[in-house]
């Protein structure tokens, strides 16, 4: 079975659709990960992101992000504890001059030899050359 390692700028799109770009590409991952076409990982730190995105798009009050997050954690992505990569995280943050937020799911993706999919094209734009690495654009489902 496939396996892919998503990231919050992914995750947002399925809540936050207003005027966002790549939503069928967002809306027909979810629906195979759904149907149990495929399997979707993510750090902990995806939970904290995504709630923090909600929290500041206008379109959302404490209500709608509270339900967000239950529908997120109802989806029973598998979340791994950073522990095991920051170290990995952290060398490739100062090696590519990412985030350690950004690093920790390229880590995870390395350590798990599984593709990072990614909405945040500033993000892909500077981490580009590393493996594993596809923009939801181009995501063929």
């Amino acid at each position: 079975m496939k396996k892919y390692v998503i990231d919050a700028s992914v995750a947002v799109k399925w809540y936050s659709q207003y005027d966002e770009d790549d939503l069928i590409q967002a809306d027909n991952l979810l629906r195979i990960y759904a149907e149990g076409v495929c399997e979707l990982m993510a750090p902990t730190l995806i939970a904290y992101e995504l709630a923090n995105a909600l929290r500041f798009n206008p379109n959302f009050g404490l209500e709608e992000t509270v339900e967000a997050m239950q529908n997120f954690f109802a989806l029973q992505i598998v979340l791994e504890d950073p522990s095991d990569s920051i170290n990995a995280a952290v060398d490739l943050a100062y090696t590519y001059a990412l985030t350690v937020y950004d690093a920790v799911y390229v880590a995870l993706s390395q350590i798990t030899a599984t593709p990072l999919i990614t909405a945040d094209y500033k993000f892909y734009a500077r981490a580009k050359e590393l493996p594993f690495i596809e923009p939801l654009k181009d995501l063929k489902l």
